[in-house]
């Protein structure tokens, strides 16, 4: 029985979501065009994807087939409300997971997988932690 490929790479820092303002939406719509990213976000994007080639090995190869990705999103706890969250507490406020979600795996297309139509199972949470980060685990179905 063949050896299912996994890897983990770990983002560290605060994440922004795949959230263009809804002024840009409306904008879009009355001009029939797509909403367009503000420039902080897009050369974040282009950070994390810099970050994730430099966690890689020079022998990686991309995953071919069906996938399955599990992240957690680790968001810094408030300083309003240090004394009562504690850390690994789910996080319910800032982005929506989907949207964060929805960014790492458009900055690991390319990279670690061809396409994200082979995302066949996808996962996520966020939680609080003294330390922000997102924690990916990509795996062989």
């Amino acid at each position: 029985m063949k050896k299912k490929k996994s890897i983990k790479l770990i983002l560290y820092g605060h994440i922004p979501s795949w959230k263009a303002p809804i002024s840009d939406f409306k904008r879009a719509q009355k001009f029939n065009r797509a909403p367009r990213m503000f420039n902080r976000e897009y050369k974040r994007i282009k950070e994390l994807k810099i970050l994730l080639q430099e966690q890689l090995s020079s022998n990686f190869e991309m995953f071919i087939g069906p996938i399955e990705i599990y992240m957690t999103h680790y968001r810094e706890i408030p300083k309003s409300r240090q004394k009562s969250i504690n850390p690994e507490d789910f996080c319910i406020t800032g982005a929506d997971t989907t949207n964060l979600n929805k960014l790492v795996e458009d900055c690991l297309q390319g990279i670690v997988f061809e396409n994200d139509r082979t995302v066949a199972c996808i996962l996520g949470q966020k939680m609080y932690d003294h330390f922000p980060r997102t924690e990916i685990r990509i795996r062989e179905l």
